[in-house]
């Protein structure tokens, strides 16, 4: 069978992977199997073109490639969400934002990957374990050399959180199932991926982490419950989401201590979903026609100001 090294050197038809557009400060994004990855790419094309049409000192370059991710951003505007990334296509590393923030003489820019890589392949870095708590895997990470060629020279993540898989129930039941494969527990996936990369980091002394950027998705699935029991993911003092990791995900929490919280970011990421669905009976996003200020638009409900909050925390990475 051939390992994930050998298919992300190899692309599609034999196509070498390559960067397109190279800057001096890049973001990935991180995320296991349907955690929300594409639809928090789609928020942060939809916020940056939204930002570059009100703000004078920003603009962006949506740099396509195969990624699709314009059609993501344009899904979420009909009120659909993006289907998930295709494990088998090509991984478009070279696509994503093009940021770059003006002031005076001075311009600071940032690329920022998004779409880039299935959650099948991420969730390799975690599968290192079988489902026993001492029955390693006989193979390393040598066969994730996704770590080695693709993550090595990033500045920092964006880690994306499934709040409807946290253990929040009588009996650690969940919402949303982690994929199969892969520990029931999501908690124990997130740190092992986060374990790999920073582990791999410092051992072949590439760029240093400057900064994660972690986002829930889905959080609407069980705001109510969260609200409730002290975890109000809005709670402007941070005390939310501090008791929201620490209580559903504590071995994320813990490496996010370590790794050292004054460089990462917490952001809640939701949507509002009409009552009824798409003749295909998938779920309806809510679009909203007009902004409070009047001003017409056509963007879907969504916590935009959080998305905002996450562009502006990447802002003073930018070279």
């Amino acid at each position: 069978m051939e390992s994930v090294y050998d298919f992300l050197k190899r692309g599609v038809k034999g196509a070498p992977l390559r960067n397109t557009y190279k800057s001096k400060c890049s973001f990935a994004m991180l995320g296991t199997v349907g955690s929300g990855k594409t639809t928090v790419a789609g928020f942060i094309t939809l916020t940056a073109i939204t930002l570059s049409a009100r703000d004078p000192t920003f603009v962006c370059d949506v740099i396509e490639s195969k990624s699709g991710i314009l059609q993501a951003q344009s899904d979420l505007r009909r009120g659909k969400f993006p289907p998930k990334t295709d494990p088998d296509a090509a991984l478009p590393y070279e696509s994503g934002l093009l940021m770059r923030w003006s002031q005076r003489f001075i311009a600071k820019e940032m690329h920022l990957p998004i779409c880039d890589v299935a959650g099948e392949i991420v969730a390799d870095l975690a599968t290192k374990y079988r489902d026993g708590m001492y029955d390693l895997e006989d193979k390393t990470f040598k066969d994730t050399g996704f770590l080695v060629d693709q993550i090595k020279d990033r500045d920092g993540f964006i880690l994306t959180i499934p709040a409807n898989r946290a253990l929040l129930f009588k009996d650690d039941q969940q919402l949303e199932k982690e994929p199969k494969g892969m520990q029931y527990d999501p908690d124990i996936n997130l740190s092992r991926i986060l374990e790999a990369v920073i582990d791999h980091k410092r051992k072949f002394k590439t760029h240093p982490i400057q900064g994660i950027a972690v986002v829930v998705t889905k959080y609407d699935t069980v705001k109510s419950i969260c609200e409730n029991e002290g975890m109000d993911l809005y709670d402007e003092s941070g005390m939310g989401f501090q008791n929201f990791l620490n209580t559903c995900f504590p071995a994320t929490a813990n490496k996010l201590r370590f790794f050292g919280l004054d460089k990462v970011a917490f952001f809640p990421s939701e949507v509002e979903m009409e009552a009824d669905s798409w003749p295909d009976g998938k779920d309806r996003i809510k679009i909203l026609r007009r902004r409070p200020d009047g001003m017409p638009c056509r963007v879907p409900k969504y916590p935009e100001k959080q998305y905002v909050r996450l562009i502006n925390y990447l802002k003073p990475f930018a070279a």
